[in-house]
């Protein structure tokens, strides 16, 4: 087998994505749908205007930010893995207090969706999407 020198650990342009990098891209998407989803079922929830003005003006952020990073982690990014990861970590840190104010599909819902989290972050940190993102530098 000839060696790729220019890429680490043989990878080069025409590497396929890895089949656990591309189960997370999809769970991201559908992380993505669930994230809209539930923000349109709480926003029709808010009445008072001014809240409910502030709340669509984060909610449009935190999925421009979502839609932001699921480009570039589907273009081999590893900043945006990263910084995908602590946000999600930052988020579930301030979510545990909050569970014990929800009621119980709210606390299903939560728990459910920090796991889908983690599994997705799980599946971008395997080995074989660690050496795909190492490759990812060099495609600028």
């Amino acid at each position: 087998m000839q060696q790729n020198y220019n890429y680490p650990y043989g990878y080069n342009n025409s590497q396929q994505k890895p089949e656990k990098i591309k189960l997370a891209i999809k769970l991201l998407y559908i992380s993505l749908i669930i994230t809209f989803v539930h923000g349109v079922i709480n926003l029709f929830q808010i009445k008072d205007g001014n809240t409910m003005i502030f709340s669509l003006l984060i909610f449009i952020f935190v999925l421009g930010m979502e839609l932001v990073l699921i480009y570039f982690i589907t273009k081999a990014n590893n900043t945006a893995r990263i910084i995908y990861t602590i946000l999600m970590a930052v988020g579930t840190l301030f979510l545990l207090p909050a569970l014990y104010y929800f009621s119980i599909p709210e606390i299903i819902y939560n728990i459910g969706f920090v796991g889908l989290n983690i599994f997705i972050i799980v599946l971008l940190f395997h080995p074989t999407s660690s050496n795909w993102f190492r490759m990812g530098r060099f495609n600028y």
